[in-house]
């Protein structure tokens, strides 16, 4: 509902929605997420277009649609909002040591596009989501090759259906968390993800509670 007052409100107060090079949708969360982060970048709001001149740094377009969010090292504050979740044409999400707070929200399963997802080094709580007849979860990310949530405050097991064989999951860091358990991996799961997990979990088991070995299933 936020999100939907926030369009009707840029449309009402004159901002060209219907001639902007970005898709009114896009541009109503990316508002959205000005709104709400803290320390968000001077050149967000210099333009009414975010896709068009001066752009807004950190974002990247494609057709009119917003395809990556890159805002590592920002000083960004504030939750991982539900609204990122909106911007469904998005292949690339960065986020990279800033200091947004709060759990990772199921709404992410909606980047169906999504390839690289980089939320490492903020202060992030809670499980990884997966899932349920109730909610979904980050195992319907299945175009996602890359998945950095180390040096965070996650906790909880690691969910086998976060490495469904489905999935092209090749690159995975879950260290310097509070994670449990061992890695139950499907056996018809890309050999290119076996391999960096192992190679990382043996270096990094020292700063999670995971147990580093990999079981097949």
């Amino acid at each position: 509902m936020k999100l939907q007052l926030l369009f009707l409100a840029l449309f009402l107060s004159g901002i060209h929605v219907i001639y902007s090079l970005t898709d009114p949708h896009d541009v109503a969360v990316l508002y959205a997420l000005k709104d709400t982060w803290k320390n968000t970048l001077a050149s967000w709001g210099h333009s009414e277009d975010p896709c068009g001149l001066p752009i807004w740094e950190g974002v990247t377009c494609n057709n009119s649609r917003v395809t990556a969010l890159k805002l590592s090292t920002m000083d960004l504050e504030g939750k991982l909002e539900s609204d990122i979740g909106e911007l469904t044409e998005l292949t690339s999400l960065t986020l990279t040591s800033n200091n947004l707070i709060g759990k990772i929200l199921p709404s992410l399963s909606k980047l169906s596009k999504l390839y690289w997802l980089d939320i490492l080094d903020n202060m992030l709580i809670g499980p990884l989501p997966i899932s349920t007849t109730m909610a979904p979860g980050l195992d319907l990310l299945l175009k996602a090759k890359h998945f950095h949530f180390n040096k965070n405050k996650l906790s909880g097991p690691i969910p086998a259906k976060l490495f469904r064989s489905n999935m092209k999951l090749i690159h995975i860091r879950l260290d310097r968390n509070a994670l449990t358990g061992s890695l139950l991996m499907d056996p018809k799961a890309d050999q290119v993800l076996r391999i960096n997990y192992k190679i990382k979990s043996h270096e990094d088991q020292r700063s999670n509670t995971m147990i580093g070995a990999i079981q097949l299933g």
